[in-house]
């Protein structure tokens, strides 16, 4: 299994969209959903899908990074 780099994890994390960048490096750094969302000024919801949709590019970002291949549901 090919070993992913820290600078590779870097590079996918700078072209995740700022706003969900923002939300998963509170949510990372042990801040709940709540937190995140009065630090941030917006619902709880919309912290959820933030995170949520983050870890899913990075998810498929490392799966293709390790495989060489398009993670199930990537375009």
């Amino acid at each position: 299994m090919k070993k992913v780099e820290p600078q590779e994890v870097s590079r996918y994390w700078s072209k995740l969209p700022k706003t969900h960048a923002d939300a998963l490096l509170l949510y990372l750094n042990g801040n709940s959903y709540q937190d995140v969302s009065d630090e941030l000024e917006i619902p709880v919801g919309t912290v959820k899908s933030r995170i949520f949709s983050a870890r899913m590019i990075l998810k498929r970002a490392v799966v293709e990074m390790l495989t060489g291949d398009k993670a199930p549901g990537s375009a």
